[in-house]
């Protein structure tokens, strides 16, 4: 569920170049759209050189955003992406290593109960900085009925007391069915799936100046 994570510093700064001697409001921001959210896991069970019992995990988490952010400083923004980290581990060396990725577009949410994921994303070694190699997705996400409800609004007021914020989330939140294709170095990873939801969100931040 996504939160309003592209307000944040962009507020703060818009407070900064607005100043907050005048009273009423400073800035006022929405987001309203969908997001998806797949999980996968490949636990391949190992013997460790001590003869204990180990595993080697490759996991991949792909989370697409399809949304349209309304700033009354900034204007108009569409937001579409896919973004992507895939993990390689070994419990028996402590092994671990981390890639990610983001495309523009790649995710297309078609209504409420369903969801489109189709691109292929360059991965980065966040260690090194090195190419790690592609992901490879075409996948259709098919929802369930709504399991979760979120409303919840919040007022926070900073410490010189000169504005005040007001939050205001509203989302919903349904299980999803998985068909399609999600490759990296020719290895599929549906058929593994760990979790997979659909997101559709509501959500507004209000700065008011005293």
């Amino acid at each position: 569920m996504r939160r309003l994570e592209a307000i944040g510093a962009g507020l703060l700064m818009s407070l900064v170049a607005a100043g907050t001697a005048r009273a009423g409001v400073i800035e006022h921001q929405t987001l309203k759209g969908k997001a998806a959210s797949v999980e996968f896991l490949i636990s391949t069970p190992e013997t460790c050189a001590d003869g204990s019992s180990g595993s080697a995990d490759q996991f991949v988490s792909l989370f697409g955003e399809e949304s349209f952010l309304t700033s009354r400083q900034s204007g108009n923004t569409l937001i579409n992406a896919l973004s992507v980290i895939y993990a390689v581990s070994d419990s028996c060396t402590g092994a671990v290593s981390i890639a990610t990725g983001q495309v523009s577009g790649g995710f297309n949410s078609l209504n409420p109960r369903k969801a489109v994921m189709n691109a292929n994303v360059p991965l980065t070694d966040i260690s090194t900085g090195a190419p790690a190699g592609t992901l490879s997705a075409a996948l259709t996400l098919q929802g369930g009925s709504i399991t979760g409800f979120t409303n919840e609004h919040d007022k926070t007021v900073f410490p010189d007391q000169s504005f005040f914020r007001t939050d205001q989330v509203k989302s919903t939140t349904r299980p999803a069915t998985v068909t399609g294709s999600v490759t990296v170095g020719g290895v599929q990873f549906v058929g593994h799936v760990s979790t997979a939801l659909l997101f559709d969100n509501r959500n507004s931040v209000t700065d008011i100046g005293r």
